[in-house]
């Protein structure tokens, strides 16, 4: 049985304000937002791209060409940043750390939207 909760709310993991996540990556890399979308080829700054890729694919329900578009490449791209960031995890503990903490503010986040009805 559904609480009242989930009967009236729905947590949305598809709808995640890009501002909330770019201030969290930049927040936990130290780095400046325009740097996010930038040309700077510095690895900390590639690593917080291939994040900022992977957890608006991951919270989001936008195509993988809306995606490239939303942070400036193509869509083999964001592909390649999802790969990148689950073996970066799964290999490099200060990442990996990095990842939960980002993870973890993203949950913190979340937003309670009314159903529709």
């Amino acid at each position: 049985m559904k609480t009242p909760i989930e009967r009236n709310y729905y947590v949305t993991k598809k709808i995640i304000f890009r501002e909330t996540l770019e201030g969290n990556i930049c927040r936990v890399f130290l780095i400046n937002p325009i740097d996010l979308f930038g040309k700077d080829r510095d690895r900390n700054i590639i690593y917080a791209r291939h994040l900022y890729r992977y957890f608006i694919k991951k919270h989001t329900s936008y195509s993988l060409a809306k995606l490239g578009e939303m942070s400036g490449c193509g869509h083999s791209n964001v592909i390649n940043s999802v790969k990148v960031v689950e073996n970066l995890v799964a290999t490099d503990k200060s990442f990996r750390e990095k990842f939960e903490s980002i993870e973890k503010l993203i949950s913190q986040n979340l937003i309670l939207m009314p159903k529709r009805k």
